[in-house]
């Protein structure tokens, strides 16, 4: 492979979780004052969220806070209970992860997709591969899931508006370290979008979960192409996209079915024609 893949970032968005009610986030009644004014402008969504996902979880009042804060929230949530805060149970999955796959197994995983993709061997290869995972990848399937149907328990819409708003880079939160204060993959290329893919059709094959993540994969490759498009930095607020850019991003990637989507991700570092 070319590039280095950043672990940090690839590993939150790649490895196991525990419920956020276990992460302690609390989920209840938003006051309005929870969401300053100012904290849209450079989300490239809506200035005013819809009230309907903004009494399903606490917002804390960020000073500083750039972007849309239900999905700063929801990112921020993510790198807590996903990486900062993991748990016991987290850290068995990565131990049994790397046992199987070595110490990078993030590396692991999108060599092993290339090479059996361009062996002809997937998925039968790759199966046999993660299949002595399936309990690991069970619990972060489970995990993960729990963490989006928290946010967005019945609206993909947001969701939708979430990814993308992570590929932008208009997403920014001084709670985190400077390097890390932008939610992004990580990454020039953000090659971390490869093995996120990989640990999800890892989980389909062995029947975890599997359409739930044929719902979320479309998200993944979208948010991938629209971070290929934009190239935001760290630490600094990128300008959403134009509008007929971001339209055209979603009529391409949002109805790809797995397949496509696999062939899409044969591309390397960038999704093809970027």
């Amino acid at each position: 492979m070319s590039q280095p893949i950043d672990r940090r970032r690839m590993l939150k968005l790649s490895a196991g979780a525990v419920t956020l009610a276990g992460a302690g986030l609390a989920v209840a009644a938003v006051p309005a004052s929870a969401a300053p004014a100012s904290a849209t402008a450079a989300s490239g969504t809506a200035a005013a969220a819809p009230a309907r996902r903004r009494d399903r979880v606490v917002l804390p009042d960020v000073p500083g806070m750039l972007g849309d804060p239900y999905a700063n929230e929801f990112w921020y949530q993510y790198d807590e209970v996903l990486w900062f805060k993991a748990t016991p149970e987290i850290k068995t999955a990565y131990g049994q992860l790397a046992a199987a796959l070595g110490k990078d197994f993030e590396v692991a995983i999108v060599k092993a997709y290339q090479d059996q993709r361009k062996a002809g061997t997937y998925p039968g290869s790759f199966t046999a591969m993660v299949s002595p995972l399936k309990d690991a990848l069970t619990v972060i399937s489970t995990a993960q899931l729990g963490v989006i149907d928290t946010f967005f328990p019945h609206d993909r819409h947001e969701m939708i508006s979430a990814f993308v708003d992570f590929g932008q880079g208009v997403l920014y939160d001084p709670r985190r370290n400077p390097g890390g204060r932008t939610h992004i993959m990580n990454g020039n290329p953000p090659v971390g979008f490869h093995a996120w893919h990989g640990f999800v059709r890892a989980m389909q094959f062995l029947g975890i979960d599997a359409d739930r993540w044929a719902e979320v994969d479309p998200l993944i490759a979208l948010s991938w192409a629209v971070q290929s498009t934009a190239k935001p930095k760290t630490d600094t607020v990128a300008e959403p996209l134009a509008p007929e850019v971001l339209r055209k991003l979603r009529r391409t990637w949002l109805h790809k079915s797995p397949e496509e989507i696999d062939a899409a991700f044969d591309s390397f570092p960038y999704p093809p024609g970027i």
